[in-house]
């Protein structure tokens, strides 16, 4: 009984934890159909982990009483926007948002093919950095390499004067989530610029567990070098304006993670400080003045506690 008790958790514990983060996504993975069989060497089961200090990390947290009062005490020509918000917003935990990460690097990795090679290009101190160091850490047998940005250069002109082809690598920008697609899109020309440089062509992916419509559109859009980077994603984060057309009050999307708050190009600003829009009279004039109650309670990033 105890054998096979162990074998159990050993081998089907796994695979059913991996179909389920694959149904539960919110949207097909851009790229080829998944075959499990290769996926399955990639998940290595549930002790898996981000690199932080679990004992000081707490995270940012949604009081849920507060942000209840906070949509009930809206004025009327905001109430219903801000009820809409209430019901919506989305708090993904640590835990979840790990496992996202990990299936959405699987499934990467299975869509190129297992003798593709692929070199994780990224910058220390930053939120792509540490999804890059988890990356390495939990993908060993894969053979990687890293390499920062600053460093890039040097790098091509190692491969090259060591008689590989760079045009044969997967240049891999990681990162948690993307909303703009603006950072990444700088990162994919500054591998552009030293490809050209370098006189080669660039297979640029872009990996990251959760993105908007609108950033995956514009990453994926022809570069003034002629190429196109793939984004490979799970989680789709929709905005304030895809979800409720009638007032447009609110803007950015309605995700937020316990490790991060997106900044203000990407989140609302009175969504974030719980600012209650004034009252106004017939002719638009302020009657009481706007208040807030906050019912996000934030907190440092893990990769800043560094």
């Amino acid at each position: 009984m105890g054998n096979k008790l162990y074998r159990f958790l050993k081998v089907k514990l796994p695979t059913f934890a991996f179909i389920v983060l694959q149904l539960s996504s919110n949207s097909p993975i851009a790229a080829a159909p998944v075959h499990f069989s290769y996926c399955l060497k990639f998940y290595s089961g549930p002790n898996i982990s981000l690199s932080y200090d679990k004992t000081a990390f707490t995270g940012n947290q949604l009081d849920i009483s507060k942000l209840r009062l906070w949509a009930e005490s809206q004025p009327p020509h905001a109430i219903d926007e801000a009820r809409f918000v209430a019901k919506n917003i989305k708090l993904v935990s640590i835990s979840i948002f790990e496992k996202q990460l990990h299936s959405n690097f699987s499934t990467y990795l299975q869509s190129i093919g297992p003798l593709s090679k692929v070199v994780i290009v990224s910058e220390s101190g930053k939120s792509n950095g540490w999804i890059a160091e988890y990356i390495m850490k939990n993908f060993p047998e894969m053979g990687m390499r890293q390499v920062e940005f600053d460093k890039l250069n040097d790098f091509i002109m190692s491969e090259t004067q060591s008689g590989h082809d760079p045009s044969q690598i997967h240049w891999a920008i990681v990162d948690d989530a993307t909303y703009s697609g603006l950072q990444l899109r700088s990162h994919i020309g500054h591998i552009e610029y030293l490809a050209n440089k370098n006189s080669f062509a660039p297979v640029i992916d872009v990996v990251v567990p959760y993105y908007t419509h609108q950033a995956k559109k514009y990453l994926e859009e022809e570069t003034s070098y002629g190429n196109q980077a793939r984004v490979y994603s799970l989680n789709r984060m929709h905005s304030v304006q895809e979800l409720f057309e009638k007032k447009g009050l609110f803007s950015g999307v309605l995700t937020i993670f316990q490790h991060k708050i997106p900044d203000s190009q990407s989140f609302d600003h009175n969504i974030r400080r719980g600012w209650i829009f004034a009252t106004e009279d017939a002719r638009g004039n302020i009657v009481i003045p706007p208040n807030k109650i906050k019912f996000i309670i934030e907190n440092p990033s893990p990769y800043s506690q560094k």
